[in-house]
């Protein structure tokens, strides 16, 4: 009688077990339901706690490394890069290739957020190359080209853009970023940081800029037959561009103006 008596005592106690952890994965799918549709209708930082609380809900499970992949991607939304970071980082350990795929796609744009536009493309490519199944091919080359635009390297934008062009002609992606192809030659405006007649004070100013993540590169140009050092952020073929870069380098506390280059002469 005893020893029924402790059988059935422990089959309850398993059933008890088993019915908590069942209400923990109902209450983790309820939540990440809900973050999903908060990530939807752009509330990205209600999306963000929901995830949280899902992940932690579902405990370790690779459903919890889904939920944080979300979470990172709801809080690049946000701006805040850091915790993105670490979020995006254990998305990457998933064992789904779409959500490592898709956490990879999310640090990609953190480093484009930051203004680290050489190693956003770089990873933007690798992206592709790792999971082409689990990414749109036009839509990697468009980031691409925005990215390298951002650096400055137009020359590398425009032939990327007429690959996109070429490849996926019927893409929106290709029709949005193709309409400014234009040939090698002619004007361009480069936004410029200074203008040296010492490479030492322009190479000082490149590391200053380095020191506050700003990319930058230096050419040297004839006047009057002296050498002159120029520190550049960028070249572009569209004015609009320059523009806007000078804002964005403005509001970090750097002083630029925009330098109407012809490469036909």
């Amino acid at each position: 009688m005893k020893y029924l008596t402790w059988l059935v005592m422990c089959l309850i106690f398993l059933a008890g077990c088993e019915s908590s952890g069942s209400r923990t994965g109902v209450d983790g799918e309820a939540l990440f339901a809900q973050a999903g549709t908060a990530y939807v209708e752009k509330h990205y930082g209600e999306a963000a706690e929901l995830f949280a609380r899902s992940r932690s809900s579902f405990g370790s499970t690779p459903r919890s490394v889904e939920a944080a992949g979300w979470e990172g991607l709801s809080l690049l939304e946000l701006g805040r890069l850091r915790q993105a970071r670490a979020a995006l980082e254990k998305g990457l350990r998933s064992g789904e290739p779409g959500v490592r795929a898709r956490s990879a796609k999310g640090l990609a744009r953190l480093l484009f957020a930051e203004g680290r536009y050489r190693e956003a493309e770089a990873a933007y490519e690798k992206l592709g190359a790792d999971y082409p199944g689990e990414t749109d091919a036009a839509e990697l080359l468009a980031a691409r080209i925005e990215a390298l635009e951002k650096g400055g390297e137009q020359s590398g934008a425009d032939s990327l853009r007429r690959e996109l062009n070429r490849k996926f002609p019927n893409s929106p992606y290709a029709k949005a970023i193709t309409e400014n192809v234009v040939e090698d030659g002619g004007d361009w405006y480069v936004v410029q940081a200074g203008a040296f007649n010492s490479i030492a004070r322009a190479r000082e100013l490149q590391s200053k800029l380095c020191k506050i993540k700003v990319e930058s590169f230096i050419a040297i140009r004839a006047r009057n037959g002296e050498s002159l050092y120029t520190v550049r952020c960028g070249s572009f073929r569209l004015k609009d561009g320059a523009i806007q870069r000078v804002r964005e380098l403005s509001a970090r506390g750097v002083e630029a103006v925009v330098v109407t280059e012809n490469r036909n002469r």
